[in-house]
């Protein structure tokens, strides 16, 4: 039974829940099953993105997004084979900023192969009701 008439806290940390945050400086790859994206909000409000991996040992982890990382990120799909590969931190002396740079490799497994098949992205002639 549902005893706040359908109120939800806001801020709560609902999902995917991470043991761990990878740090791409001193493990350089971190590789494992894709289990999805984050979005949330740093305090001062800009968005940002965790992406979550469940590594060797059960352990999920969670890699803070970076523009590069986060382009590359939405190519697998959830319950893929994931390596993500810290290259280096370049510096633009024109923008003054600095950029990380990553590569990700994945493949496809029969857990994604499932969850995409079983997405119902068309309807079956038999589910229209005319």
């Amino acid at each position: 039974m549902d005893t706040n008439n359908g109120w939800k806290k806001a801020g709560q940390n609902d999902g995917i829940k991470t043991d761990r945050e990878w740090n791409a400086e001193t493990e350089k790859t971190l590789q494992g099953t894709f289990m999805g994206t984050k979005n949330l909000k740093s305090k001062a409000g800009k968005p940002l993105k965790l992406h979550v991996v469940k590594d060797a040992e059960g352990k999920m982890v969670g890699a803070w997004g970076a523009a590069m990382l986060d382009r590359l990120m939405l190519e697998p799909a959830v319950g893929d084979e994931v390596k993500v590969t810290f290259v280096e931190k370049t510096y633009n002396k024109e923008t003054d900023k600095s950029l990380k740079i990553f590569t990700v490799d994945f493949r496809t497994t029969e857990a994604s192969v499932a969850k995409t098949e079983g997405s119902g992205d068309k309807p079956k002639t038999d589910d229209i009701p005319f």
